[in-house]
């Protein structure tokens, strides 16, 4: 949704991972707060970022300053309210500087979902964090990312089960999938389905690439499938439909937001990675959360052993503290 009528202004570097997320905090607000307007941001000049945030510290959030500022940082002109803004939402470290820089040009509160810093201390009116200490009615820590999926209340997973979503991501900073990882999956997917007598509600994603597609569609068993979204070919937006129709829901483990989607559905979640994985302890830290959350972990050919019927429902992302955070800032404001 855009218009200068809508109450949030979400700032997006580009990333759909990080626009789900503000997205997902939103959802803790009421209905009539939910309305956004999405400012699209360019490529910063990140070699300004300290620069740039101490000038306006020290300008005392003048919105003249703080205008220049945007420009020299973004290239851009900084957007302007046509009908005021209620709150500013963004999350990942390309959007702070705008962050920070805008609640000060239009007298704004402002949230950021990201790491904290001594600018986010400054800058940042609530701050929502993923480690750390949390700090009343400053910095709230959420055990996972918040997902633009709402909770579906929806009938429970038969049992045993009957369709089976499988999410599909693929190359990323810390996996990289191999044409050999590709048929794996078709391997341990048909196998998976022949014990289980269960079939496939199957998309892939942007990341999986027309070569991913191409091994998975001739790989995978045509009587198995119940429908099937090969997303470089005839891209649509199917996740949700699929999870809501599944019984059990397979994801990737390279997608950290089809994962905190995945576990929204009230349905055993499993997670998958290729054999090359060389994650950073920020991801390791992740996945650690989504265990304690009942989502089960195994390698591409361990699918095929999966004991359906006795994995745990996964529980959601509980907003209620991130609620409670976002309604004090603004009934105080």
């Amino acid at each position: 949704m855009s218009g200068g009528s809508a109450f949030a202004w979400v700032l997006s570097d580009g990333r759909p991972g990080h626009f789900n997320q503000s997205l997902g905090l939103l959802a803790a607000l009421p209905v009539h707060r939910r309305s956004h307007r999405l400012v699209a941001l360019p490529a910063p000049r990140r070699a300004l970022k300290h620069l740039v945030l101490l000038c306006a510290w020290l300008a005392g959030g003048h919105a003249g300053v703080c205008r220049m500022l945007f420009r020299v940082y973004y290239g851009i002109e900084a957007p302007t309210a046509q009908a005021g803004c209620g709150l500013l939402v963004s999350t990942g470290g390309d959007t702070l500087v705008a962050n920070v820089l805008l609640a000060r040009i239009l007298r704004t509160p402002n949230v950021f979902l990201g790491k904290r810093s001594p600018w986010t201390d400054i800058g940042i009116r609530l701050l929502f964090i993923s480690a750390g200490k949390p700090v009343p009615g400053r910095a709230v820590l959420l055990a996972l990312p918040p997902s633009n999926t709402p909770l579906q209340v929806s009938a429970p997973p038969r049992s045993p089960p009957v369709t089976v979503a499988v999410l599909i991501g693929g190359d990323s900073n810390e996996y990289r999938w191999q044409e050999s990882d590709f048929r794996a999956l078709a391997d341990a997917l048909n196998a998976l389905c022949a014990r289980h007598h269960v079939r496939l509600l199957l998309t892939t994603s942007r990341r999986t690439g027309a070569r991913g597609d191409e091994l998975l569609r001739n790989g995978l068993r045509a009587e198995f499938l119940a429908e099937a979204t090969w997303y470089a070919t005839a891209p649509r937006p199917v996740m949700r439909d699929y999870c809501t129709q599944a019984d059990i829901i397979l994801c990737s483990e390279d997608s950290g937001t089809m994962l905190t989607e995945a576990i929204q559905f009230g349905r055993p979640v499993a997670a998958f990675h290729p054999s090359a994985r060389h994650t950073t302890p920020f991801y390791e830290d992740f996945l650690a959360r989504l265990r304690s959350h009942h989502v089960q972990f195994c390698a591409i050919p361990a699918l095929a052993e999966l004991a359906l019927p006795q994995l745990p429902v996964a529980a959601p992302v509980d907003l209620t503290a991130a609620a409670a955070a976002l309604a004090a800032l603004l009934d105080g404001n």
